[in-house]
């Protein structure tokens, strides 16, 4: 498989990548011009923090249980349990999805790149029952994912070659052929 061996160096990677997207935005402070009372302020810088507080928690839940579905379907992977774990990468993805959705510009690659791997782990399940199709379109969604973020040409290429090999897999020769000539070609 592409990303889903459970190696120490991919966790570490990973729990890295987690830590980056975890940290607390910096609050912007503005300067007031006289326009409100000392009272009305605090109030508002107090409202303001506690709604800023809100979404980092919400952001960090959503990661946190991303997480958790991902690592549950790792197992349910080694355990051969591929329905199972084809479920839990899904979990995975929606709970990425919305902490995209409420991330910080600075935060969207990473997440992006988390959900190009399970888009490629979900891939390389179809393709060990040999669902072809399903396979495809998942290492498609995987290759668009990577040729979106920077300084991941290897993935990209990763997807690319893996596609290919689902299409040889099919006997779909020209679209093989014509996958790996993109990808020599990139």
């Amino acid at each position: 498989m592409l990303h889903s061996s459970p190696s120490t160096a991919r966790r570490c990677l990973l729990i890295g990548l987690l830590a980056i997207l975890a940290c607390p935005p910096a609050f912007a402070h503005r300067k007031n011009k006289g326009k409100k009372n000392k009272f009305q302020q605090r109030n508002s810088t107090h409202l303001g923090n506690n709604h800023q507080r809100q979404e980092s928690q919400l952001f960090q839940q959503l990661l946190t249980n991303g997480l958790k579905q991902r690592q549950l379907a790792e197992g349910a992977y080694i355990l051969n349990q591929y329905p199972k774990a084809i479920s839990h990468y899904n979990q995975s993805l929606k709970h990425y999805k919305s902490a995209l959705m409420k991330s910080e510009e600075r935060k969207k690659d990473s997440l992006r790149s988390l959900m190009a791997i399970i888009h490629d782990n979900i891939a390389d399940i179809y393709r060990t029952q040999k669902n072809y199709d399903q396979a495809a379109q998942y290492y498609t969604l995987a290759f668009e994912k990577w040729k979106r973020i920077p300084n991941h040409q290897r993935n990209e290429a990763l997807s690319c070659h893996n596609l290919a090999l689902t299409y040889q897999y099919q006997g779909n020769y020209p679209k093989a052929i014509k996958q790996h000539q993109f990808f020599l070609k990139e």
